[in-house]
């Protein structure tokens, strides 16, 4: 993951779509329509595995938060340059432990 995080051409591209995004309406409505049919297709392949619809919809909104704290992450380590991917990988890991513990319970 953390190859794929801070691969800073990939964080350019990135950069430029959501740039883009931003600018052009169309696009925008394009894009959160996408994302809404990729998110309802992973809900219903979880729920084909066995899981109930409201745990399948909180583990895509976990992943969401996942997603945005691994970008955050790699922006702030690339602007910023007071940490290492590999450290941040760490404290995303951390996260992801304190949150699958707590979702057990």
């Amino acid at each position: 993951m953390a190859q794929v995080t801070f691969d800073r051409e990939r964080i350019a591209l990135m950069f430029e779509i959501t740039a883009e995004v931003c600018r052009n309406a169309a696009l925008r409505a394009f894009v959160q329509a996408k994302r809404s049919e990729i998110k309802d297709a992973l809900v219903e392949r979880l729920v084909k595995k066995g899981f109930s619809r409201r745990k399948a919809a909180r583990m895509i909104e976990h992943l969401e938060l996942l997603s945005a704290i691994a970008s955050g992450a790699a922006v702030h380590c690339l602007l910023y340059s007071d940490g290492s991917p590999e450290g941040s990988m760490r404290l995303v890991s951390k996260f992801l432990s304190l949150t699958a513990r707590r979702n057990r319970r």
